[in-house]
Formats: structure tokens, C-alpha cells, sequence
């Protein structure tokens, strides 16, 4: 992974990739892995704050991914 460029290679031979384009965001000074996602949900929050509307990923949705993520460390620290 390398900012919004992604790809996977299986044991078999099979390539999987895909590239997202950034449109008119310029990102720096982000770690590689971060891409533009975060950029994007920062700005729809403030967006989701001022129109009164509930973000594209809510709390809820993003606290089952952080659930995930910290089960994933867990397992790793064995």
C-alpha cells in the first residue's frame, strides 16, 4: 500500500490492484499508508456538522472497524 495505490499478490500468481484517484486533494507530510481517506472523512464530518446530517461513517461504524483493529493487536502480541 502506498497512499491510495493498492496491491496484493497470492501465492497462485494472482495480482490484485487498484488506484484511487485523489481528485483535487493535495495530501503531504502523511505517512504512506494513510492515503487520502482521512483527509476526505475529516472534511465530511465538519460538512456532516454544519448541515446538521450524520457523517458517511459514523461513531457506530467506525467503533466496530476500531473493535477489529484492536483484536487483530491482540492476537499479534502471541
Amino acid at each position: 500500500m502506498n497512499y491510495d495505490d493498492a496491491r496484493i499478490e497470492f501465492n497462485d500468481g494472482t495480482i490484485l490492484s487498484t488506484t484511487q484517484d485523489a481528485g483535487d486533494i493535495h495530501y503531504e507530510d502523511g505517512k504512506d499508508y494513510w492515503g487520502f481517506q482521512h483527509i476526505r472523512q475529516i472534511a465530511d464530518f465538519y460538512d456532516a456538522v454544519e448541515n446538521d446530517r450524520e457523517p458517511f461513517i459514523s461513531g457506530r461504524e467506525a467503533l466496530k472497524i476500531q473493535k477489529l483493529i484492536c483484536k487483530i493487536y491482540e492476537k499479534g502480541r502471541w
